[in-house]
This record gives structure tokens, C-alpha cells and sequence, in this order.
């Protein structure tokens, strides 16, 4: 049987953009997992990868919250260090 973080190892994400997919697509992690290495094997994926953590971004910075914007920006950065376009 296969654990999330057996499926986590083998996917291209790593745990950070995963917590973003979910937070923006509001679903769980696996799904999110699924949902995000599904984007990266697309041609145009990558950018709306970059997207979805912009949003979030976005809606952290709308909630007053400028911890969780920050960390997210850190994670957009490093994401786009990783999958450069």
C-alpha cells in the first residue's frame, strides 16, 4: 500500500507547493498532490502553478495576514528557482 509520502517522494513537488495547491484549490493533500504533478507534466503547468501561489499571496495579504503572504512568497521563490520558465 502506498502512503501519501511514498506518492510525495516520487511526485516533483515537495511538500510546501502541495500545502499551497491546497489551500488554493481548498481539497485535501492527496488530491492536491495529484492535482499539482498533473499541472508540472503540462506544457503550460508551471505557470499556473506560479498562479495558484500568486493567489494566495494575494488572499494572505487580503486577510491581513503578512506571515503566511511571506511564507508563501518563500515558497513561490523557490518554486520558480526549481521550475524556471
Amino acid at each position: 500500500m502506498l502512503t501519501y509520502k511514498d506518492c510525495l517522494d516520487w511526485s516533483e513537488l515537495d511538500q510546501d507547493v502541495v500545502d499551497a495547491i491546497s489551500e488554493n484549490q481548498q481539497m485535501s493533500q492527496i488530491l492536491a498532490l495529484a492535482y499539482g504533478q498533473r499541472l508540472v507534466q503540462q506544457g503550460n503547468g508551471p505557470r499556473k502553478m506560479r498562479r495558484i501561489m500568486i493567489n494566495d499571496i494575494r488572499h494572505a495579504q487580503d486577510q491581513n495576514n503578512p506571515f503566511h503572504a511571506a511564507e508563501l512568497r518563500r515558497v513561490l521563490q523557490q518554486y520558480i528557482r526549481i521550475n524556471p520558465v
